[in-house]
């Protein structure tokens, strides 16, 4: 995953998130009280939180996650684990 300028599209940032650069999905966005963080599903079933302005891995879960896109619900995170 990477940030980019929106003005410029210069890269901003790249994150070292272990995932080979295959994210299982698309990011969401959660906006925390201090920061805004970009929230996907990687290989291994977890889940990452980026800050989207340094790129700096926040956290990383272990969330049995699948191919579906992580949401945002107010201050909870929804995403759907596979079964099989």
């Amino acid at each position: 995953m990477f940030g980019l300028d929106a003005k410029t599209g210069d890269l901003v940032w790249q994150a070292d998130d272990d995932s080979d650069g295959r994210l299982h999905t698309s990011p969401t966005l959660w906006k925390g009280p201090k920061r805004t963080l970009a929230i996907c599903n990687i290989p291994g079933g977890e889940t990452i939180g980026i800050d989207v302005k340094t790129g700096e891995q926040v956290w990383q879960i272990e969330s049995h996650a699948g191919h579906a896109t992580p949401t945002v619900v107010s201050d909870q995170l929804l995403t759907y684990g596979s079964s099989r």
